[in-house]
């Protein structure tokens, strides 16, 4: 069976528990393909799809079973329990029954998980307001299926989902008709449904900008990505689209503004509102109160919140609400144009280079960029070292993807084993500690 790779980076603070600063996680969308069989024998060596969510993560193995660990409040591990687990366990079919090995691709969330399966079907589960089942409260311990707009618990369903980004407490898909749905909390906008109803307990249609509910709505969405509090999505012209909260210029479009209920376009680099807009946008990752895209020039850019450095532009400035170019070094600097992949944490950021290199910036709190140190800031790209190196040694150049989550980030390189570091409280780092620091690499434990 062929497995896809798709990078789905995490969210971020969530409104179910009091907001704080926008200081301390978030999904998104490069894809790859892999070989149709599992060339490694080794259990630590099959992994083919990663996410990091707020305080779990979770993967796809060769033979298309799902797993899942860290924090287990919700059921957001899919293993019917709430118990945490500092090491993988598998998500079981939505009967509690032996997990399905049909998994396509998977999005770990605030307080939620959600994955395709071959079959189209679209699977989330975790807090009721987020799982798109009709649910008006409880949690889901066992993947539960998204239903149709509008339908009842049980109801009708879709089969051609063929993305899915889950954000702090939202969720967001893609159908292959390309029309772009999202679901769950929405009252800053961030459904893009031309609402701010607080809750949708199944998918709304992303509208075309300005218009109302129930209103006109575009089908040439190609990408997605929910991050805390707003959304973003790329089109089929290679623009790109962010809605929701903006009060940290998180949506690009060169305002402030603290809501947007439907799509605004991001804008060239210091444009005003209204202004030019680039259309060679290639992929978009939403964090916690900052975005970062890159450009089919191989530049990668972010705009946002950026007090710990997280839009790697060589600054601290709290806000800025168009793009900002990615350096190599001090403010005004070179910048490179390999970059391959970008995920955006909640303040932090990590991005791949075409060399197989792995670089994080931003907030460094629990050793998330992975190279070394635990820093308050970091304003340009700092290399993610080997497992146990100290700061300024050796580094790997073999990654081949990356997602960062609220305090930690996961990796995968080239034979296919996946490496976590930063936060691991609840066991998210699925090493089999839930030691609080980890300032570099460590692999995730295998099955």
């Amino acid at each position: 069976m062929r497995l896809h790779l798709f990078l789905l980076p995490f969210l971020g603070c969530s409104t179910f528990e009091e907001a704080s600063e926008p200081d301390a996680s978030s999904e998104e969308l490069a894809t790859d393909s892999y070989p149709d069989s599992d060339p490694h024998d080794g259990a630590n060596a099959d992994w083919t799809v990663l996410s990091a969510g707020r305080q779990h993560s979770c993967g796809i193995r060769y033979d298309g079973t799902l797993w899942c660990w860290g924090e287990g409040e919700y059921g957001r591990l899919g293993n019917n329990s709430t118990t945490s687990s500092p090491v993988p366990v598998q998500v079981l079919a939505a009967d509690g029954g032996a997990g399905w090995s049909d998994w396509t691709t998977v999005s770990a969330g605030g307080f939620h998980t959600c994955g395709r399966r071959t079959n189209g079907t679209l699977w989330c589960w975790g807090h009721w307001r987020v799982v798109g089942d009709g649910s008006a409260d409880g949690e889901r311990a066992t993947p539960s299926q998204v239903l149709q707009s509008g339908a009842s618990i049980g109801g009708a369903t879709w089969s051609d989902w063929t993305l899915v980004s889950a954000g702090s407490d939202h969720t967001c898909g893609l159908r292959a008709n390309g029309t772009l749905w999202c679901w769950g909390y929405g009252s800053d906008g961030r459904r893009g449904d031309g609402s701010t109803v607080e809750d949708r307990a199944t998918p709304a249609q992303v509208l075309q900008t300005g218009a109302s509910v129930g209103g006109a709505a575009w089908s040439d969405w190609t990408a997605v990505s929910a991050g805390a509090w707003h959304t973003c999505g790329l089109r089929a012209d290679g623009t790109l689209w962010c809605w929701g909260d903006g009060d940290n210029g998180q949506r690009g479009d060169g305002t402030r503004s603290d809501r947007r209920t439907t799509p605004a376009q991001v804008l060239a680099s210091d444009a005003p509102e209204g202004g030019a807009a680039w259309s060679d946008w290639t992929t978009v990752s939403a964090g916690g109160f900052h975005t970062c895209g890159r450009r089919a020039d191989g530049t990668l850019w972010c705009w946002g919140y950026g007090h710990h450095g997280q839009r790697g532009d060589g600054s601290t400035s709290n806000n800025r609400d168009t793009p900002s170019s990615v350096l190599q070094a001090s403010e005004g600097g070179a910048t490179w144009s390999d970059w391959t992949t970008v995920s955006a944490g909640h303040d932090f950021t990590c991005g791949h280079r075409t060399d197989g290199t792995l670089w994080c910036w931003g907030y460094g709190a629990y050793g998330r960029r992975g190279d070394g140190g635990t820093s308050w800031e970091h304003p340009i790209p700092a290399q993610v070292l080997e497992s146990e190196a100290s700061e300024g040694g050796a580094a790997w150049s073999d990654w081949t993807t990356v997602s960062a989550g609220r305090d930690h980030a996961c990796g995968r390189r080239s034979d296919e084993s996946f490496w976590c570091w930063g936060y691991g409280r609840f066991g998210q780092r699925g090493d089999g500690s839930t030691s609080w620091t980890r300032t570099t690499p460590i692999e995730v434990l295998g099955l």
